[in-house]
């Protein structure tokens, strides 16, 4: 039998990410219900205690607390292992990321979720794992399961995506949310634009439509996406000035009179507040962050069952 990993959302078709949503609204629903995951909503592998291993080289509180969270309410365990602090790990006697995944393979999870780098190459290890792999954030390649709830999110608001406008402002060059984003709205009818320094929009695909300024790209978003400008992934080449971005591009209350009165106000955190938003956004009818992490859990427990189901678990 062929593993079946997740690497990007391609890797599922329009059908079955249309099945997941399904799912994830049904787990919501008993969740909301019954404050815990009815059996009735998963496979029968719910019940079978898989192991869910986190090899995360990168530090995470959403991703890496809402996989713990699914696999955990799902009757899954789940094992996590810190590549990012080092410390009490081989690596920091210089083991390579490599080396440590074929260690954690070499124990036997039933589906190893990671989160890297480009340290490792997530498409070659595909290649040869006997184990499903599911990125958990892959360098600034690609966030997958961050793109699918944050669809979820915006289809809970608007029923179809055919036709809507999706703005993302900010760090859009070193964004693997935005990449993400850029494969998938695309298959949901929805158009795409960016907004940000010059210097942060790169290689930008031909049907992303580029605005120079807010006042002109709030008005026609229906969903605007804040991105968290990476600072860790920035060189001397990308040095920007804060006081220039604030005055430019931070979101503020005030931009609420710009947006549409349906409009929705996301950021896949963490927040640099000050920076990309100004913390009374929070007051705006629009600002929905916190209802796109309550949906991680519900979105990532559908796709944990469906990968178990692919693989024959």
């Amino acid at each position: 039998m062929t593993t079946f990993s997740f690497l990007e959302t391609d890797d599922l078709s329009t059908a079955e990410i249309e099945g997941l949503f399904a799912q994830a609204s049904q787990i919501k629903k008993d969740f909301l219900q019954y404050r815990y995951f009815r059996e009735s909503s998963f496979s029968a592998s719910a019940n079978q205690k898989l192991l869910l291993s986190l090899l995360f080289f990168e530090p995470s509180t959403r991703t890496r607390s809402s996989f713990e969270m699914a696999a955990l309410r799902m009757g899954w365990t789940a094992s996590f292992f810190d590549g990012a602090s080092k410390e009490g790990t081989s690596l920091i006697k210089g083991e390579t990321f490599e080396d440590t995944f074929w260690t954690l393979h070499a124990m036997g999870p039933n589906i190893l979720v990671v989160r890297c780098g480009d340290e490792l190459k997530l498409e070659v290890l595909k290649k040869t794992s006997q184990i499903p792999i599911l990125n958990a954030g892959y360098g600034t390649h690609s966030h997958p399961t961050q793109a699918l709830l944050d669809v979820f999110t915006m289809r809970e608001s608007y029923s179809s995506l055919q036709g809507r406008r999706i703005l993302f402002v900010g760090d859009v060059r070193h964004s693997r949310v935005a990449k993400s984003h850029f494969r998938l709205l695309p298959r949901f009818g929805a158009e795409v634009g960016v907004v940000g320094p010059e210097n942060f929009m790169q290689n930008l695909p031909a049907n992303v439509q580029q605005f120079q300024n807010l006042q002109e790209a709030l008005p026609w978003a229906d969903v605007v996406v804040g991105l968290r400008v990476q600072l860790e992934r920035h060189g001397e080449a990308l040095a920007f000035s804060r006081d220039q971005y604030i005055q430019n591009f931070q979101i503020q209350k005030s931009h609420g009179d710009l947006l549409k009165p349906t409009a929705l106000l996301f950021h896949p955190g963490p927040v640099n507040w000050g920076l990309e938003l100004n913390p009374n956004v929070r007051e705006l009818p629009h600002f929905k962050m916190w209802q796109q992490k309550q949906n991680g859990v519900f979105v990532r427990a559908a796709l944990l069952d469906l990968v178990a189901k692919k693989n024959g678990y």
